[in-house]
């Protein structure tokens, strides 16, 4: 394995954003980002099951929720 190069995340001085992310991130997620509207963290992984990247989140006292893409779009009936 190489090391992967992850930009530190920093809240205030806070260390513990980056510590959620890299750890999701060396577990398998292949995605992980902070939003920018709000002090959330997504994560999106095909590798990762849900409910390991779940166990990550409440590692560090993390709420989480799953969202499923829709592939259907808008419909007006």
């Amino acid at each position: 394995n190489s090391i992967k190069p992850i930009p530190p995340v920093l809240t205030q001085g806070n260390f513990e954003y980056f510590s959620l992310i890299s750890d999701l991130y060396f577990n398998g997620a292949e995605i992980v980002f902070l939003s920018s509207a709000g002090p959330s963290i997504v994560a999106i992984s095909t590798k990762l099951e849900t409910d390991d990247m779940i166990k990550i989140f409440k590692k560090y006292d993390y709420e989480t929720f799953e969202i499923k893409p829709d592939n259907q779009g808008l419909e007006i009936c």
